[in-house]
């Protein structure tokens, strides 16, 4: 489902060269999503509930940004609460999502989907990631801050799900959303090496996961 005309990406060596056209490296990413994990972890009982189920997905956003806006070229963009990362110059923007037990897998003939209905910013990014050649020389776009999606941008999603003792993860491109709203179809799939949880939490909580997490992926339309 949703493979026909995908790219896919697995192979170290195409994985670290791909990443590489897109201004990142693979241990970033990771160390990314490591960020957001051992914030859920480090959550106690006294935490609201909601608080341990966002942490992942918004620690891991921050994660990114802590790494890739001190090497230039990359800016934070919350317009909307549709949070992500972008490099005008490359015209790559990289948001962070839950995906379903497919995600990070090499499936034939299968992808993953996102585990959460998304709504209009993300369906926005969608129609301009349609409109944008991945395998054209990335070329630079300039926009202002308040352009929800600027023409010519590709927005990718760093896909997350926590499976037993890893997370399994992959940067790709999304091309459309199904019936529920949830992306479905991936015009381009870098499928990275899963994030191993090795680590011990500060303070239990045996309750936190991420496989339970509700729908807090924000992504809204301003009311005007």
């Amino acid at each position: 489902m949703g493979s026909s005309g995908c790219a896919v990406v697995y192979e170290q060596v195409g994985v670290t060269a791909r990443l590489a056209q897109l201004g990142l490296r693979e241990e970033q990413l990771q160390e990314a999503i490591m960020e957001g994990v051992v914030a859920q972890r480090n959550c106690t009982e006294n935490d609201p509930p909601t608080l341990r189920n966002i942490l992942p997905w918004g620690k891991t956003m921050t994660g990114l940004r802590n790494r890739l806006l001190p090497t230039g070229g990359w800016r934070r963009c919350d317009v909307g609460n549709f949070s992500r990362v972008i490099n005008d110059e490359l015209g790559v923007a990289i948001c962070v999502s839950t995906g379903d037990e497919k995600t990070g897998l090499r499936l034939p003939g299968e992808a993953p989907r996102t585990k959460y209905p998304k709504g209009t910013f993300t369906a926005n990014a969608i129609e301009s990631n349609l409109s944008f050649s991945f395998m054209a020389d990335l070329m630079p776009t300039q926009f202002e801050e308040a352009t929800v999606v600027p023409e010519g941008l590709a927005t990718y999603m760093l896909l997350i799900a926590r499976m037993g003792n890893e997370v399994r993860c992959e940067l790709s491109l999304p091309n459309a959303v199904d019936t529920d709203g949830r992306v479905h179809e991936w015009a381009e799939r870098i499928i990275l090496n899963p994030v191993k949880l090795d680590i011990e939490p500060t303070q239990p909580t045996p309750e936190a996961s991420m496989e339970n997490a509700p729908a807090v992926e924000i992504d809204v339309t301003r009311k005007g």
